[in-house]
């Protein structure tokens, strides 16, 4: 049949077809004995040849030359789409064969080394990668369309057929929708608890305020995760205003377990907290422990005011470094005088930040480190002396007594800013240590003004220790290394070191202080391991007894308050009843700076489920907003004069997905102009992201 030739007679052509001219049973009308041409015919039969062999139909394949019947009622068009899709002669199938092929491909491995690997053509990676482009890349949906991207994308890949930008658009919300989905499952579990953390923000363009949402959890592999679920306009900085903004995201999302938010100091956000004290369920003790106030916060007030009494001479530096930095050519001379005066540095004098004390330690700390070349500059520019007030010789020795103060403060400031892992269990013994080094140093001349403001500020927030969050505390007797051996000896030695020198109390009243405060926070600890053992009743709690880890003691050379303990600390054993007795009964693990509490915990759950819970949940609080503000930390770039039309949902949605792409490991990126300022495209996407907001549980009105 291959070799066999039609006769041309029996060739028709393509549109012509044969009817059945017999009469139709059950009526007397015939068709119309003439040819007729469907309406509409398959599309496979633009790939076949119509022929006529011995009066049936047959269909031959133009690109193999197979032969098939096609007689109508009989055959039909099915066999000639089976044809097609296996033809080995059809392009669109050689396509498909060579997307499936590997090719070998050169690349350089993580030590730089070339190395073989294999490619594949994979066209759902490939559009994967090309959204993060413009989500996480932040170009404008607008570039998919340049020339020289097009150009680029062909000379890399020629199969890539790149998309308009109205289907990345599309993409973009499908990808905000997705990723928005997988959060919900997570939130709407209701053994799931998250600790919240929220901040505001003006824009200066917009003249509005926007508050973002943070929410911080431990999943069940005992992994952190930070996660930005909101970024809400709001009407104002009111409490009022606030709090009802903070409900409605909750109530969008479907989160039943808050167990903290932890926010600055703002007066306004008290009021937000009692409304949302009494609107949340399942709050522990009533919501008394919901409020936790930013630690950085806090230091920063701390440090102001030591600032306020020497600001002569921090004023002073801090105009001599604004004079030479306002000018390229007295930044060049300043340079000349180093290079004379051989002085190495690797920085340069910086500018400071008026709201970031941070911000002004750095600066103090390198200009009093070039102190030598300041004497020259001002021989060498005679206008620095006439129009700045050059710091002396005592401003220097005073600014170089602050750096070497503040460089406590701005190491606590650090480790608090971190939100990739837990920060909860150090946080007391890291207030303790900030109150022994203002005590330390208050008790020099020169800083006792300085010592008693600090301290006077220090007490209002962290002075009271029985007026501290609990969950600070629970959070150390949940370090295997510490519980509450390490809290009874802190605060006998915080007691002894707030004990006036005039008047002394006896050795008796500072050990009965102390058991009146371990005592309280025993049962206050016992009361809440049986909160969750309500919720969390597991009657196969393992028996088992085994020992603590037997690691080499390293004391903490960076906080002198803990080092000062650990080496105290007596290790006891004791009998184990119940759970909560018999971790707080083994021996402790010893102390190890690198010690990876998430991991111990995770490799010990099964032993101590219900406590390893209670661990899980409350190790997942912050105690600084830091985190929330790096959505907003160059926010003059967020919302520009060229967006000032946009909406508030366009700015979330971008926000957020671009968060969620990130994973959170790095701080988000706040420059989206070039996403933002694609109107067109704009109002499509908002449109989805209103009509499409998901199907998370909304378990309560809160809005009533």
């Amino acid at each position: 049949m291959e070799n066999w030739v039609p006769n041309q007679e029996t060739q028709i052509d393509d549109d012509d077809v044969f009817v059945d001219n017999t009469q139709v049973e059950g009526t007397s009308q015939a068709t119309n004995p003439k040819k007729m041409k469907y309406a509409q015919r398959a599309a496979c039969w633009n790939d076949y040849d119509v022929l006529h062999i011995d009066k049936v139909r047959h269909s031959k394949c133009k690109k193999c030359g197979t032969l098939l019947k096609t007689e109508s009622g009989a055959n039909g068009t099915s066999s000639m789409i089976k044809h097609t899709e296996r033809c080995k002669m059809n392009p669109k199938n050689l396509e498909k064969k060579l997307e499936n092929q590997t090719t070998l491909n050169f690349k350089k491995n993580e030590n730089g080394e070339n190395s073989i690997g294999t490619w594949k053509h994979d066209e759902k990676r490939i559009k994967k990668a090309l959204l993060n482009l413009f989500v996480v890349g932040e170009l404008p949906f607008k570039f998919v369309e340049n020339e020289s991207f097009i150009e680029y994308t062909n000379a890399l890949n020629g199969k890539v057929i790149l998309p308009c930008r109205t289907t990345i658009s599309n993409r973009v919300t499908d990808y905000f929708l997705e990723e928005k989905a997988k959060l919900f499952k997570f939130f709407n579990n209701p053994l799931s608890n998250v600790h919240l953390m929220t901040d505001c923000w003006t824009s200066s363009c917009q003249r509005s305020s926007y508050m973002v949402v943070t929410a911080h959890f431990i999943d069940e592999d005992w992994v952190m995760h930070k996660r930005i679920i909101n970024f809400k306009s709001l009407d104002s900085h009111k409490g009022e205003d606030i709090g009802r903004t903070l409900l409605t995201c909750l109530q969008e999302w479907g989160i039943n377990n808050v167990m903290t938010i932890t926010i600055d100091n703002a007066s306004a956000n008290d009021k937000a907290i009692e409304i949302l004290m009494k609107k949340l369920p399942n709050l522990y003790d009533g919501g008394k422990q919901l409020h936790v106030r930013c630690m950085a916060h806090i230091l920063n007030l701390i440090v102001r005011d030591g600032f306020d009494q020497h600001q002569s001479s921090i004023k002073c530096m801090q105009k001599a470094v604004k004079y030479i930095r306002n000018f390229t050519q007295r930044i060049q001379r300043f340079k000349e005088c180093m290079k004379e005066l051989n002085v190495e540095s690797k920085k340069f004098l910086c500018n400071d930040s008026p709201t970031r004390w941070n911000s002004t330690y750095e600066l103090l700390k390198i200009a009093v480190e070039l102190e030598k070349v300041f004497g020259m500059f001002e021989v060498k520019d005679p206008t620095f002396v006439r129009d700045v007030l050059t710091p002396s010789k005592e401003d220097f020795n005073i600014c170089r007594a602050m750096v070497g103060f503040l460089e406590k403060f701005k190491v606590k400031t650090d480790i608090v800013s971190t939100s990739t892992k837990p920060m909860t269990h150090r946080f007391f013994g890291e207030i303790c240590d900030v109150y022994k080094h203002i005590k330390e140093w208050a008790a020099s001349p020169q800083f006792c003004l300085i010592g008693k403001d600090m301290i006077d500020k220090y007490d209002k927030y962290w002075g009271d220790l029985e007026k501290l969050n609990d969950f600070l505390y629970f959070a150390v007797i949940l370090d295997p290394r510490f519980k509450f051996d390490f809290l009874q000896q802190a605060f006998e030695k915080l007691i002894k070191l707030k004990n006036p020198k005039k008047d002394p109390i006896l050795n008796s009243e500072v050990i009965l202080k102390d058991k009146v405060l371990i005592r309280g926070l025993q049962q206050r600890f016992e009361n809440f391991f049986y909160f969750y053992k309500s919720k969390f009743d597991n009657t196969d709690s393992s028996q088992n007894q085994t020992h603590g880890h037997e690691d080499v003691v390293v004391i903490d050379d960076e906080n002198d308050f803990m080092g000062d303990l650990i080496v105290q600390t007596d290790y006891p054993s004791a009998s184990m009843e119940t759970e909560l007795t018999r971790y707080l009964n083994e021996q402790s693990v010893k102390y190890n700076k690198d010690f990876d509490i998430l991991l111990w915990w995770k490799q010990n759950a099964s032993r101590y489920p219900i406590v390893s819970r209670m661990a899980k949940d409350i190790l997942g609080l912050q105690i600084s907003t830091v985190a929330s503000e790096a959505a907003f930390s160059t926010s003059g770039r967020i919302l520009d004069l060229y967006r000032t039309n946009l909406s508030a949902n366009i700015v979330e949605a971008l926000v957020c997905t671009q968060d969620w792409v990130r994973k959170s490991r790095k701080q988000i990126v706040d420059n989206i102009d070039e996403i933002l300022k694609d109107d067109e495209v704009a109002k499509a996407l908002e449109d989805a992201i209103n009509n499409g907001d998901g199907k998370g549980k909304q378990p309560i009105n809160i809005l009533e």
